[in-house]
């Protein structure tokens, strides 16, 4: 699969709104992103977010098993 790459920042997602703390790795590593970003980027995070989760109520995603050096791309 190829990967998308945008050429305009029109097309960037808007960063503003509700800003969600996404916990990573067995550290627990916080990341504040904004919203936006990861209901653009993910189906993941669209589900958990939009879903009927914990995780859209609280505004707080916990990824355990994933590294805080995976998920340095949203910051």
């Amino acid at each position: 699969m190829a990967t998308k790459v945008r050429k305009h920042a029109k097309d960037a997602p808007e960063v503003d709104g509700k800003v969600i703390q996404v916990i990573v790795g067995e550290e627990k590593a916080v990341f504040y992103v904004h919203q936006n970003l990861l209901l653009k980027s993910s189906t993941f995070f669209r589900n958990a977010i939009n879903g009927p989760w914990k995780e859209g109520e609280e505004g707080i995603v916990r990824l355990p098993a994933h590294t805080p050096k995976s998920f340095k791309i949203y910051t």
